[in-house]
Order: structure tokens, then sequence, then C-alpha cells
């Protein structure tokens, strides 16, 4: 897990699904306990109402809930069910004051679901389901597994994980009442065909199942030991090679010496905030201590969060931002979407494009 090329990258992403891995197990803890004792189940839905918090795609593991308690017959009291819902409640409390606050939004996420569901079976007017979809989410499937093993021996990985998956089953049939072996089952296999009926899951939603797939790597891997210990040899190897790429690849982010894409998609992590370094400080220094609007330029203007890298950067090597000022300073990631005969006080084919407008 420590070596895993996408649990790396993603942990050190300043993004909110940076948590999903940490929430998760504690949730599949608290999931495993509770099977065994029914009082762990208050805190078992407050972790659910975190695990929700940080990636709302993490309400799959509803579904897991569902299964190992029928599975185990878990017996639950009034007492315990009133302390979930409170505990669960506790959990989404920054939702619900947001929905007071803003209105409705967050309560409408069932409503997504069932239409989701809809547009899986075809009850459309076209009768297009979304099943034509399978290919691609099939291949991002592709990408975040391999990615959490081996990617740069994608086929390798692949073969790996499902190979660890049989070794689960074989070992559950073996031994049924062993409740781990199940429960791991479950966190691997319900995300995932979720994930694929979606069509078009987010790549985000992938971080719920990484510890999983690390734990199923490993524990494949302490059954080859036992057959061979030329294993261990094996396993040290691919510890060391993920962990060569990981630092050869500068984390799969794009600095000045280039663009590190993962394979075996080749899919692009983003860049090092080194690279907005030079054009946020050439920023300061031209706007000499003025106010200015800061903006995104280009395909940069798509999403909001484009340019919070050179916000921080520029508040932080001391700019005056302001919404209402004449100067402005705009943002572009490709020279060709720059205005013809525009100001432009900043180029660098990596770190961007920046045209000032007085």
């Amino acid at each position: 897990y420590a070596v895993s090329p996408m649990v790396v990258v993603n942990a050190r992403m300043p993004y909110h699904t940076s948590l999903v891995p940490l929430f998760s197990v504690i949730f599949f803890y608290l999931l495993f306990k509770s099977l065994a004792n029914s009082k762990y189940i208050p805190l078992l839905f407050l972790s659910f109402g975190l695990l929700l918090q940080v990636e709302l795609s993490n309400v799959v593991v509803l579904g897991i809930l569902f299964i190992l308690f029928y599975s185990y017959r878990v017996k639950i009291t009034i007492k315990q069910s009133a302390l979930a819902i409170l505990a669960f409640t506790i959990g989404t409390l920054p939702f619900i004051l947001y929905e007071f606050q803003n209105g409705f939004t967050y309560l409408k996420y069932p409503l997504w679901i069932l239409n989701r569901m809809r547009l899986l079976f075809g009850l459309t007017s076209g009768n297009n389901s979304t099943l034509s979809s399978l290919p691609k989410a099939v291949g991002t499937i592709y990408q975040q597994v391999s990615g959490t093993v081996l990617p740069e021996l994608a086929f390798l990985a692949i073969l790996l994980f499902l190979i660890s998956i049989i070794v689960l089953l074989i070992y559950l049939k073996k031994t049924p009442k062993e409740k781990p072996i199940f429960v791991l089952i479950l966190w691997l296999l319900v995300p995932l065909f979720a994930f694929l009926m979606h069509a078009s899951p987010g790549t985000a939603y992938f971080s719920l199942v990484y510890p999983a797939i690390a734990i199923s790597i490993g524990f494949l891997f302490s059954k080859f030991i036992n057959l061979s210990k030329l294993a261990v040899f094996v396993f040290g190897v691919i510890i060391l090679f993920n962990a060569y790429s990981i630092f050869s690849n500068n984390f799969y982010v794009t600095t000045q010496k280039g663009v590190n894409p993962m394979p075996p998609t080749m899919y692009n992590f983003g860049s090092s905030i080194q690279l907005a370094q030079k054009p946020s400080k050439a920023i300061v220094k031209d706007a000499k201590g003025r106010k200015f609007q800061l903006l995104a330029g280009g395909d940069l203007n798509i999403f909001k969060t484009s340019i919070d890298t050179y916000r921080y950067l520029i508040w932080y090597y001391g700019g005056r931002i302001s919404e209402n000022t004449k100067l402005k300073y705009v943002i572009f990631n490709e020279k060709n979407e720059v205005p013809e005969n525009s100001n432009l006080i900043f180029t660098n084919k990596l770190s961007g494009h920046v045209v000032r407008y007085d």
C-alpha cells in the first residue's frame, strides 16, 4: 500500500478524496466488529456518515452492509437503531446544515441514484442504455486497478489482481465462516461492479477500494510465500520497482522536466505547484502593489478551481487579488488560446501564459 503509485499520488493531492482510504478502512473495521457485536453499530453509522462526507459515491458500501447483516443475521435493538440514526446524523451534519442554508441539494442524491438506474435499463425516450458506455468504464477500472498494483506492467498487475480474487474465493469456500475474507471480497467486488454499472465512473470513486486491493495482493503473496520463499524476492522486486517508478516519474505529475502520465492509459494527474510559481511571481511583480482581478482563460475557464494554485501563490507572494478593479490578469494553459496582440507578461510551455489587461 505504501508504494502503490495510485495511492501515493492521490495521498499527495490537496483534494478531499485523499481522505477516502482512511475513512474506508475505519468503516470496514467497524463493519467487521459489528458482525460479532452489535454494540459497534452506532459507531459504524457514524463512520458511514463521515465516509459520505469525503465522497458521495461511497454510498455503495451500504449494499455491502446489507449483504453482511443479512448473511450473518445481525440483530439490532431499538436503542441501537436510534443511536445509529443519531450517529449517522452527526456524521452528515455538514450536509444537513448546508441544506438549511442553501436549499435542498444533497437530499436529491437518492433521486440521482434512481436516475442512473433508469439510464442503465434504457428507460429513456430513445431507449438508450448507459450499457453502451461499458467499454469506457472497463478502461477506467483497468487504469485504476493496474495503477494501484503495478502501472508500468499493467498486464501483470491485472493478472495478479484476478488471481488474488480467485484465491480469496477458494479460501472462502474452504472456510465459509471466515468473516474477514467475505468482507474483503465484498469490499472489492461490490464497488467495482457498481462503478461498472455506472458506465462512466469518476476516478475519485476508486479511492474506496485502494486499501482492499493492497490487502488482496498482500494476501495472495502470503500464500505464494508459503509455497516458495522465492515469492519473497518477487514481492520485494515489485515494491522496489514501484518505488523507483514513483520517484523517476516525479510522482506522475507534470514538472519543468516534462509531462509524466501514468501507464497504461497515460492518465494525467495535473501539474506540480512548482510550475505555478514563476507566473505567480511575474503577476505580483508586474502589479507593483496594485489590486487586480485574476481570471482563467481558455480551457482553464471550464472549472472554477483551475487557477486556485495561482491564487494561493499570489497571496503567498504578497499579491492583492480583488473582484472590482480595472487591472486584470488572465492565465491561459495553451499559447494558441491567447488572443492576438495581447499584452503577454509571462509565457512558458508548461507553466502557462499570462496576459495583462489595463
